[in-house]
């Protein structure tokens, strides 16, 4: 998945986890910006983040998740 991922200029700062990096996500000749994004330094309490990607699916309704056990 990362293989499709390329940073955006965008951020965001959350008091509990840290700074959040996101995302443009490339598939199928298609971008769509700032879908995903990961904490890549949280803060202490949360360190099960830690690289972990998310992403707002009623905001981008093109992506589709498949889970792979």
């Amino acid at each position: 998945m990362r293989a499709k991922l390329e940073p955006s200029e965008t951020t965001s700062e959350c008091p509990f986890k840290g700074r959040a990096a996101y995302y443009d996500l490339r598939a199928d000749g298609h971008t769509l910006h700032d879908a995903v994004w990961s904490y890549e330094h949280p803060y202490d309490e949360h360190r099960a983040i830690e690289g972990r990607v998310a992403f707002y699916d009623d905001k981008v309704p093109q992506l589709h998740v498949k889970r792979v056990d």
